[in-house]
């Protein structure tokens, strides 16, 4: 991008894309929460800025409602023959 436009160009890292990169190679939810981390601290290095879907639709007024480790647990991963049923 910077070459075709002739000037600067800096990324901006989305998390979300960041954490399905990672949740494709995690097997555990802490090897997940591990590698995440690390990947937010690589990208940190060349990136200029953070984004989010939820800091875009709410901005600074989010107020996340914390599911319990149980429920999170409990539901089906989205895309999963189980996601699916459950949405029918």
């Amino acid at each position: 991008m910077a070459a075709a436009s002739d000037a600067d160009a800096h990324e901006i890292v989305r998390l979300e894309l960041l954490a399905e990169q990672v949740a494709d190679t995690s097997g555990t939810v802490e090897s997940f929460l591990a590698n995440l981390a690390e990947a937010v601290h690589g990208a940190a290095t060349h990136a200029v800025a953070f984004t989010s879907v939820a800091g875009v639709r709410h901005g600074l007024a989010l107020a996340p409602n914390r599911r319990a480790p149980a429920r999170c647990a409990a539901r089906p991963a989205a895309g999963s023959p189980d996601a699916r049923s459950a949405a029918s």
